[in-house]
């Protein structure tokens, strides 16, 4: 992950995506490409998540909507292990590559 130089607080983000009226990650997504500040972490989950901040997409971007359709915990970290990534940049990879099911976070 890049450091970023003087990255904004959980709360100054969250307040900065709803004065820009991003309501969804796929809106977050193309936003970030162009508009995003230089300060601003290009994956708040993953950025805010590290600091124990993060609390889900729905409280960043103001809906309020929670996905529920999680994997058991313990299922889920078997599913993982049994793909035998090695690190953090593999899982990356893997997650984008459109082959992770969508029960798994």
């Amino acid at each position: 992950m890049t450091k970023l130089k003087d990255p904004p607080s959980y709360a100054e983000f969250k307040k900065w995506i709803k004065k820009q009226g991003i309501k969804t990650g796929d809106e977050f997504k193309k936003f970030y490409r162009t508009k995003l500040p230089p300060n601003y972490p290009k994956d708040p989950a993953d950025f805010f998540t590290a600091r124990g901040t993060w609390k889900g997409w729905g409280d960043f971007l103001g809906t309020g909507r929670l996905y529920r359709g999680w994997r058991p915990f313990k299922e889920a970290r078997k599913f993982i292990r049994s793909l035998g990534l090695k690190s953090y940049n593999e899982w990356r990879s893997y997650r984008v590559s459109g082959k992770k099911p969508k029960d798994i976070p």
